[in-house]
This record gives structure tokens, C-alpha cells and sequence, in this order.
């Protein structure tokens, strides 16, 4: 068993980004809106500060202590979520070229039980190639469903929040339209739509600022 928990620890340290108290590292696939994607990538996570029982906000590097009831978060894709050589719309199979989608945010999360966090969330996606101008785009994210599924069973409280995985909806605005994206034949035109994330990670924030 010991060597099955060193041999997690150094899987994670060994893909972890070294960004500045980073607390979390997460595999992160967005699907395809009916234009661009899906789109795969890193992202790489911190909290900003927690809400305890008694409605004080409190730094919380490490939340597995008892008593939290509320998780201010922030993050950002890194370097970039990529389509690779998906095609960039429907209509047009032929034009393969990569599209990098730069996503940062911000999530508010309730604690409805150790296992589960549920959230809403601000940010944005810049969309970006070597052919046309960064399309700039705000997101809301409405609901996110945060589950760490180990956090009642494991006897290590830094282990038990290890592994998290998330599941989330987000409203891209205004409009997108295939025009945006550079010198193309597709007719792409579309409003507000939402697209579903799902993430899967580490949260390591337990084990590297283990509160005292």
C-alpha cells in the first residue's frame, strides 16, 4: 500500500506544472461547440480562500479541514487547451488547422458534503491560431460538480482529497460566427451556447500546505 501511495505521489509531482503555490493539476477536455473543438489540455488550479462554519473567510492552501463550507477558486488553462487536427467546423472536414483555446476563471464552490462540491464561475476563453486574431469570448459557468470520491474513505487527509473530478457547464457569449477565425469557407454562425467540460486531477493542496 505504500508503495501504490509513492508510486501516485510521484506520477503526480512528475506532471505537475511549477507554477507559484498551484494547488491542484487537472487533465481538462472541453467539447466541441458546433464550431471549434473539442479541445484537450492541462489546467492548473488555487484556492483563493475558503468560508468556515462560522461564515469567516479563512486561507485555505490545504481544504481538508473540517468545517469548510465554501471554496473561492481560480484557474487557468496552461499553456492552452488545443483541437489538434479535429476539423475546425462542420462544414468544412477538409480544414484541419489547430485552434488553442486559453481559458482562465474564476469558481465559487458550496460544500454540500466532503464528496461533494457544487459551483458557479465567471471567465474567459481566448480562442487563438497563427491565421486570425485572438476571438475574446466571457463565460459563465452556471453549474460545476465537484466529486473526490476518496474523501470519506481514505485515513489520510491529503490522500483522501487527491484525486477530484469535475463535471461542468459553461455558457460561451456572445456569439460566435466561422468569420472570427480567419480566412475560411464555412458558414459557422452561431449565438450563446453551452459547452460541457469534464476534468480529472489532483488536488494536492492537503499534501503540499498540510495545515498545522
Amino acid at each position: 500500500m505504500r508503495i501504490l501511495k509513492l508510486l501516485v505521489l510521484m506520477a503526480v509531482f512528475g506532471v505537475l506544472p511549477r507554477a507559484a503555490q498551484a494547488q491542484g493539476g487537472f487533465l481538462d477536455f472541453m467539447e466541441n461547440l458546433s464550431g471549434p473543438g473539442p479541445s484537450h489540455g492541462f489546467t492548473t488550479t488555487w484556492r483563493g480562500f475558503c468560508v468556515d462554519e462560522n461564515n469567516k473567510v479563512i486561507p485555505c492552501l490545504d481544504d481538508s479541514r473540517s468545517g469548510i463550507k465554501g471554496v473561492m477558486r481560480f484557474e487557468t488553462s496552461l499553456p492552452y487547451l488545443t483541437t489538434g487536427d479535429n476539423q475546425r467546423f462542420a462544414d468544412t472536414p477538409l480544414d484541419t488547422r489547430t485552434i488553442h483555446a486559453k481559458s482562465f476563471g474564476a469558481t465559487y464552490f458550496v460544500r454540500i458534503d466532503p464528496v461533494l462540491d457544487i459551483g458557479v464561475g465567471i471567465g474567459g476563453l481566448f480562442f487563438s491560431a497563427d491565421d486570425f486574431d485572438t476571438v475574446k469570448k466571457i463565460t459563465f459557468t452556471p453549474i460545476d460538480v465537484a466529486i473526490v470520491p476518496f474523501a470519506r474513505t481514505a485515513k489520510n487527509p491529503g490522500l483522501a482529497r487527491l484525486l477530484r473530478i469535475e463535471f461542468r457547464e459553461t455558457l460561451v457569449g456572445w456569439s460566435l460566427s466561422a468569420r472570427e477565425f480567419g480566412p475560411n469557407t464555412s458558414t459557422y454562425s452561431k449565438g450563446t451556447e453551452f459547452v460541457r467540460s469534464v476534468l480529472v486531477g489532483a488536488d494536492v493542496g492537503a499534501i503540499l500546505f498540510k495545515s498545522k
